[in-house]
């Protein structure tokens, strides 16, 4: 009988040990989902499961609160891929598919800062994939996301889920750069003022996929996030 509860108490004091652990993890990774060092053998592209104002706001993840515009939106992008095994390697940055048109302050194109170039940019080849996060294959090399030759849509978050609304933000053509209209960014991805932003469709293949139409910066959308190469 001594035997019996002693073991009863250890073993109490093991799953004591454990749902503190569990706690722990969701403290220090508030954003969810937990780092647990496996990575992916896949470039991934994948549609928020979280929605945002044309301010880029609110943010899912609190080490990205601080940030705004689509400094804000890569952090977010990135944790999610993070916390999703969704990096190809340790470091690997995901950027969001926005750009920039408002004065003042230069044109940021969508295409340059996936490759970590200046606007008006050379688009290197790349001869990596990526992928959706159902594994289909979205773009063969960079070359198609500026040509609107998708093979699948981006359809899925970063769990896998196919969830609506269908918008997302962009402000970005077909070409990968920003639309030639200064009304198209919510005020560089920074307000939700009487404004639109251009949107794209996550379930199109075609220039939809990018620019199908415009919506009033007070919404809430989507945002694309793309592993860098």
């Amino acid at each position: 009988m001594k035997s019996r509860i002693i073991l009863t108490v250890a073993t109490a004091l093991i799953l004591s040990h454990c749902n503190n652990l569990g706690l722990l993890d969701k403290l220090e990774n508030p954003g969810g989902g937990s780092k647990n060092g496996n990575y992916a053998t896949n470039n991934y592209i994948f549609v928020s499961s979280w929605l945002v104002d044309g301010s880029i706001n609110p943010s899912p993840y609190v080490e990205c609160a601080g940030m705004t515009g689509v400094q804000r939106a890569d952090c977010a992008c990135t944790k999610a891929a993070e916390f999703n095994n969704r990096l190809k390697y340790a470091g690997q940055k995901f950027y969001a598919w926005l750009s920039i048109n408002s004065t003042p302050g230069p044109q940021v194109d969508a295409i340059c800062r996936l490759t970590g170039q200046a606007t008006a940019c050379t688009v290197p080849t790349v001869a990596q994939p990526w992928f959706n996060t159902q594994g289909q294959t979205v773009a063969n090399n960079l070359n198609d996301f500026i040509s609107s030759t998708f093979a699948a849509a981006v359809r899925y978050s970063e769990t896998g889920a196919d969830i609506a609304p269908d918008l997302v933000w962009t402000s970005t053509g077909s070409a990968g750069t920003a639309l030639n209209t200064t009304s198209s960014d919510c005020s560089g991805w920074g307000s939700t003022a009487p404004s639109t932003g251009g949107v794209g469709s996550r379930i199109s293949t075609g220039a939809a996929w990018t620019n199908s139409s415009s919506s009033a910066c007070s919404t809430s959308q989507r945002i694309y996030c793309v592993a860098q190469p």
